[in-house]
């Protein structure tokens, strides 16, 4: 048997049943709080909880598939120390439990807190696994797996707290901290382009809207409306920009003009399209270059579709008081992750809208009361609370703003459809 498939039995006994309650029953009645968080973290560290059959040990195929995976550049269970430029020593959910009982000063908490922070490291252990889904050679299949087992980890055993949607949201949530070996994205996005259309289409949306908030932050918090600068400095991220733009436009041209995914589509491509619009017009920038035919596959099509994109894309204009995931921005997705775990830690209250739904689609007709913008509107508020959560600069690293979401949306109006060099060479 595989040690994917004997992760996936593991999680899945642990996540079936009724386990996890009765280890937040058990917790519950310690000593003190602060006990029972120290006594979660031993759990945690040793990746083993008490099952319906005894513990359920998981740590030796934690440590090989994370061994795996720092081999290949990313660290999944670590965080990156941008003052120490090294990973840190624990792993992050510890870390999180660690900041939850700081955060408190001495206030006990309740029976939620212990099963978000439980659901949160057994989220980890998912995302790790979904970054191994490539070595048994059926990718596709370990992520339909690892989609049932996130199913089961937010299902009615578990805290009730939505962390994502999707087994692309996992692997973005793996892959989102600061990793130093730049070539460790190309290649797991070459792997991604193997994927099934059911897998690479919804990575592509999620990823498009991540570096869409990603880059959109940077372009207006970190290089003061300097692209070159930011692409400079982001290097690593653009191919896999390219390939969610090409694989959207792709999934757009394809798409019945009658269905409604096709309107999702193009809005999760406007969404990437933000982070950068000026990488894509034009000759491709010497960062494409390996990657030509699909840049130019992409203008292809996107010429093709200009009209019916113009009138879409004017659509999505985005207003003050409805959602729009143009107007939602942070330095990394795995900071606003742990942003939205911590705001229902202290809350005691489990958050019913997935990360997903902050990145995805266009303007709905909903109003103020729409959750979406409650949620984006707490993790913003979250992250301006206190001094050591801004950016060095002061900055907030995660931002709710319409009237940056406006200049976004006009940018990519200008640059894609309103500028001479916006056509295609043949057409000059």
């Amino acid at each position: 048997m595989s040690v994917l498939v004997d992760a996936c039995d593991a999680l899945e006994s642990l996540l079936g049943g009724d386990a996890r309650r009765r280890v937040v029953d058990m917790l519950a009645v310690d000593a003190s709080f602060a006990r029972a968080l120290d006594r979660l973290k031993v759990f945690m560290r040793r990746h083993a909880y008490p099952g319906d059959g005894g513990e359920v040990p998981m740590a030796r195929w934690v440590a090989r598939l994370d061994r795996d995976t720092a081999r290949e550049g990313f660290r999944v269970m670590q965080s990156w120390d941008h003052v120490q430029q090294r990973f840190s020593r624990d792993d992050v959910p510890v870390m999180l439990t660690d900041y939850y009982d700081y955060l408190r000063e001495g206030q006990d908490g309740g029976p939620t807190s212990f099963a978000i922070l439980i659901d949160f490291h057994l989220l980890h252990l998912l995302a790790l696994i979904a970054m191994r889904a490539w070595d048994d050679g059926q990718p596709d299949a370990i992520l339909d797996r690892v989609e049932g087992l996130l199913e089961l980890l937010q299902g009615p055993q578990g805290s009730g707290h939505r962390f994502m949607d999707s087994a692309g949201m996992l692997l973005i949530l793996a892959v989102s901290q600061y990793h130093p070996l730049d070539i460790a994205y190309d290649r797991l996005i070459d792997r991604i382009r193997g994927l099934d259309a059911r897998h690479r289409i919804p990575f592509a949306q999620v990823s498009g809207g991540a570096l869409g908030a990603h880059l959109r932050w940077g372009f207006s918090q970190m290089y003061r409306g300097d692209a070159e600068r930011m692409r400079e400095d982001n290097v690593g991220d653009y191919p896999w920009l390219l390939f969610s733009v090409a694989t959207l436009m792709d999934a757009f041209a394809s798409a019945d003009p009658s269905a409604p995914t096709r309107r999702e589509i193009g809005a999760d491509l406007l969404n990437a399209l933000s982070s950068d619009p000026g990488a894509f017009v034009g000759p491709p920038l010497k960062v494409f270059e390996p990657y030509r035919n699909e840049y130019e596959r992409f203008r292809r099509q996107f010429v093709d579709a200009r009209p019916e994109l113009r009138a879409l894309f004017d659509d999505l204009r985005p207003e003050r008081d409805r959602f729009s995931p143009l107007s939602f921005s942070f330095n990394f997705p795995h900071n606003a992750i742990v942003a939205g775990t911590t705001v229902a830690l202290l809350n005691e209250e489990p958050c019913a809208v997935p990360f997903d739904d902050l990145l995805l689609g266009g303007i709905d007709a909903d109003s103020e009361d729409d959750p979406r913008v409650r949620q984006a509107r707490a993790l913003m508020r979250y992250a301006g609370a206190r001094p050591e959560r801004l950016e060095g600069r002061g900055n907030r690293l995660i931002l709710y703003d319409a009237v940056l979401a406006r200049e976004s949306h006009d940018a990519v109006l200008t640059h894609l459809f309103e500028n001479a060099d916006s056509a295609t060479p043949e057409e000059r």
